[in-house]
């Protein structure tokens, strides 16, 4: 396991993301954006992390972070370690089901201090940087499965079918199935939909939005449909996994 000592942790629940002026640090710096944007100068060099996505800054960098125009869900974490992580400084779409799993823990432990649970929060915070390594890890496949997956990723909500796929990658339809299957152990289908509940989990998370509005969001026009799916793959009807993450 990781070991790290905690020195900082706050969720900043969509609100406007402050500017932070240029400064080197001598920690670990993990932010991982819910939603929103952030954007940071790492040594002068411009990281923008859109929702979904994580930076880990490592010690001895000076850190800049411009005021965000709109409001921000973010989670950041400050801490120091001698483990060698295997992470890069940007980690795009790091937010997939472990992740939020994670993440939903944290806030449920919390209350107005992190101190207060501080050894959970480390143990916490160890398993999260090992999901995001495994995470980067698992991303050496082939780069026609990787343009699939951010098809995907960016039609959620619409109808998505093997034959968009070919006419997006040009290539067959049957050839894309089988090759992201031996890549990846899913077919395409199948992705699409395990990519639906992981956004479905994080909208849930948000706790405001109605149920029938996050099917539709998704692509599930039919909500009894969305919930049967939704328990197969998580155990849970989307009112019950909301009532549990969020007590």
């Amino acid at each position: 396991m990781i070991q790290l000592k905690l020195t900082f942790a706050r969720h900043n629940f969509n609100t406007p993301a402050d500017s932070i002026p240029p400064h080197q640090i001598a920690y670990y710096d993990l932010t991982l954006v819910l939603s929103g944007a952030l954007t940071y100068l790492i040594d002068g060099r411009e990281t923008v992390l859109q929702s979904g996505d994580a930076i880990l800054i490592p010690p001895g960098s000076v850190r800049e972070r411009r005021a965000a125009e709109g409001e921000t869900d973010y989670i950041s974490f400050n801490f120091t370690s001698a483990y060698p992580f295997a992470l890069p400084l940007h980690i795009d779409d790091a937010l997939h089901s472990d992740a939020l799993f994670l993440l939903s823990a944290f806030d449920k432990i919390n209350g107005r201090s992190y101190l207060d649970h501080k050894e959970e929060n480390e143990h916490l915070l160890a398993c999260l940087l090992l999901v995001l390594e495994n995470r980067v890890k698992a991303r050496g496949i082939h780069p026609l499965v990787r343009t699939i997956m951010k098809y995907v990723h960016s039609h959620l909500g619409e109808r998505i079918t093997l034959e968009d796929i070919g006419r997006e990658t040009f290539f067959s339809p049957i050839y894309c199935d089988t090759l992201f299957k031996k890549e990846t152990g899913h077919s395409i289908i199948d992705y699409v939909i395990e990519k639906r509940i992981d956004e479905a989990k994080r909208l849930l998370l948000e706790g405001s939005i109605p149920l029938s509005d996050i099917a539709e969001h998704l692509g599930f026009h039919d909500y009894n449909y969305f919930s049967r799916v939704f328990k197969k793959r998580s155990g849970y009807t989307p009112s019950a996994y909301r009532r549990l993450m969020l007590g």
